[in-house]
């Protein structure tokens, strides 16, 4: 049995999953080969998908965990553009101010870049005055596999660990949030207590409600239930409405965490979920005081972060500047008519070498 990916007029490519079944792990374009491999269902021996053998080149295993990385982002904040005109092109994009979130966008989308490219422009607008429009140009077969969403692009990972858990580290990077809390409550004599939560959030109720399932089989028990806004007892009509997967219990969020940290990216995210791991397994576990001071202070150099990135975006776009980076150096261009926020970068510029520091 195979499963298989469409592959419009292209040829159709088959994925293995690397869970307890063995495969050949050529490298991409070292050969053909027909698969027969099962990909993880929505219960043990039951695929999501059925298809037919195909002949296709194996995709190393280091190369789906960051295919299953990206494709975590893609269901959260980056969005796959497929090209309008018809033309088999693909492209990744996110807008931001974050630094942490256009650092993991590149570590996780240039390595799959057509040219080894991951480009960023400002533009106006939005929640704040002037932010980062950050795109790369994906591989059109591997942009196939990143189109699929919902339960299925679960289901296509679920199969393995590791690729569930690098699946899930780009889904938290976007989409999670990892809160440090100390409360005082009345059944405890008011003495403050570290009370961290982990939650991943998405509108696709379905998908979250197979993530869960998949990470239960691997004894990892997550709560589902509708993300609750304190202030509206209900949503008015015609909001979006949002759900959240999450965990507060001590030892879940302990073993969740060291699963996904090895291929998390996001580095706010890391600090705070080491903090977490290490304040609950610690032998002698600290105060709740230090722990609040120190997620102040990170909390104040993200703000300060941001505004220095809001800064920049704005000083690029009066400048009329944008920026090529590479895997070790970063180019300036100079943009020859006004910035805007086109579907495509603009056509005439010229190069400037900014740095080469590897991002």
């Amino acid at each position: 049995m195979a499963a298989t990916l469409p592959g419009g007029n292209a040829a159709p490519i088959t994925v293995g999953v690397w869970g307890e079944t063995a495969i050949p792990t050529s490298p991409i374009g070292g050969g053909e080969a027909v698969s027969r491999v099962l990909l993880g269902g929505k219960s043990p021996g039951s695929p999501s998908w059925e298809g037919e053998e195909t002949t296709t080149s194996f995709l190393r295993k280091d190369e789906m965990v960051r295919i299953a990385y990206a494709h975590g982002m893609v269901l959260g904040d980056v969005t796959l553009i497929k090209d309008r005109r018809g033309y088999d092109l693909w492209r990744a994009q996110v807008s931001t101010t974050h630094p942490a979130l256009e650092k993991a966008f590149v570590e996780g989308f240039l390595p799959l870049s057509t040219d080894g490219m991951v480009r960023k422009y400002p533009v106006r607008g939005a929640a704040t005055p002037y932010r980062w429009n950050i795109y790369a140009w994906i591989e059109p077969s591997i942009a196939r596999i990143l189109a699929v969403r919902g339960a299925g692009a679960v289901d296509f990972y679920s199969g393995s660990k590791e690729l569930l858990a690098a699946f899930t580290a780009g889904l938290f990077d976007t989409d999670g949030g990892l809160t440090l809390t100390i409360v005082r409550r009345k059944r405890m004599k008011y003495k403050p207590r570290f009370e961290p939560r982990v939650s991943v959030y998405n509108s696709d109720k379905e998908m979250l409600r197979v993530l869960r399932d998949s990470w239960l089989r691997y004894g990892i028990k997550l709560m589902l239930r509708k993300d609750r806004d304190p202030q509206l007892k209900r949503p008015w009509k015609g909001k979006l409405v949002v759900y959240e997967l999450a965990t507060a219990s001590y030892s879940v969020i302990v073993e969740f965490l060291e699963t996904i940290l090895p291929y998390m990216k996001h580095w706010e995210k890391i600090v705070k979920a080491k903090i977490t791991v290490k304040h609950i397994t610690s032998m002698t576990p600290w105060k709740p005081e230090p722990i609040a001071s120190l997620r102040d202070k990170i909390n104040a150099l993200i703000r300060q972060q941001v505004q220095e990135s809001i800064k920049q975006a704005e000083e690029a776009y009066k400048n009329m500047k944008a920026y090529i980076i590479t895997r070790n150096r970063v180019i300036e261009r100079t943009v020859k008519r006004p910035m805007r926020n086109p579907s495509s970068p603009p056509p005439t510029f010229s190069y400037i070498l900014l740095s080469s520091n590897t991002m």
